[in-house]
């Protein structure tokens, strides 16, 4: 991490961290506590500057969920009618990038659809280890069946007896009869991030901007639940964030290996063809 980046995250030890938009969006949810600040820090310094390839809980990954859910649920007074709550949290996310390193704004120019790509993305995410994979009766395809985040939320609710989104937050994270991930979903949740951390190359993607997002992911959160932001999200959030960011790092290393690779080969190729054709224009001169 650059000195610049370290110096950023000190600075993002309370609300002066986040744009103007977002401290509004606090002040209208209610404001956001030091002690949740200091926890993002100490989340960030434990897991997110250190990724670990180890998976999440299940009761994690719920809580993920039923956040998820909630933030795209919940349209806040300051959001703009035009705007869904999933956008509003895009934008939410590029603005505290670009507050903490303005830098940023050449490596994402448009933030409109940056934003909503970005809304798009998580919503995968959280729900890619509902998705199962099969064999088909040829064993060269693979089938998925896809649940949507209210569908598989709907179906966690059943069982429960909260009324309000923290009362199901601390009833699923004291539930530790939930378990882990099966191995095969794990692996094919890896994969699925390491195939998208491949392909953040070709966005300009550096190893070390992965800490800052999470970083932003975090104080987007906070920004949009306001004082349902619990201990126990921000935990969930940055357990998940950190399996996502060892694989997806992991993917972008790779890629950025065959790049070097290829742009070797290639020097070596051309290099090799002027040979030949110094060769070539030797000979003519002889005869």
């Amino acid at each position: 991490m650059s000195k610049k980046e370290e110096m950023s995250y000190s600075f993002c030890s309370d609300t002066n961290c986040l744009p103007s938009t977002s401290v509004n969006m606090i002040d209208a949810a209610g404001m956001i506590s030091i002690e949740r600040n200091a926890l993002i820090q100490k989340l960030f310094a434990e897991q997110l500057y250190n990724p670990s390839d180890i998976p999440p809980t299940q009761s994690q990954i719920d809580i993920v969920r039923f956040t998820w859910g909630h933030i795209t649920d919940t349209r806040l007074p300051s959001d703009k009618p035009e705007i869904s709550p999933s956008h509003a949290f895009g934008l939410t996310f590029y603005d505290t990038i670009f507050h903490i390193d303005p830098d940023f704004k050449k490596l994402f120019p448009n933030i409109i659809q940056q934003a909503k790509a970005l809304g798009g993305m998580i919503s995968y995410l959280v729900k890619s280890p509902e998705i199962i994979s099969s064999p088909s009766s040829d064993d060269s395809t693979l089938h998925t069946q896809v649940s949507t985040i209210r569908q598989i939320n709907a179906s966690k609710r059943k069982r429960s007896t909260a009324s309000t989104f923290s009362e199901l937050v601390l009833e699923t994270a004291a539930d530790d009869t939930l378990g882990h991930l099966p191995d095969s979903d794990v692996d094919h949740f890896a994969c699925k991030l390491q195939q998208l951390g491949s392909r953040h190359y070709r966005y300009g993607t550096q190893i070390d901007h992965f800490s800052l997002f999470g970083h932003a992911i975090l104080k987007s959160i906070q920004a949009r639940l306001g004082k349902d932001c619990l201990p126990e999200v921000l935990k969930a959030w940055t357990r998940v964030y950190s399996f996502t960011m060892f694989h997806m790092q992991a993917g972008l290393k790779s890629q950025l290996t065959q790049e070097e690779e290829a742009k070797r080969a290639s020097s070596n190729s051309s290099s090799s063809t002027a040979d030949v054709s110094e060769y070539m224009k030797a000979q003519c001169l002889l005869q």
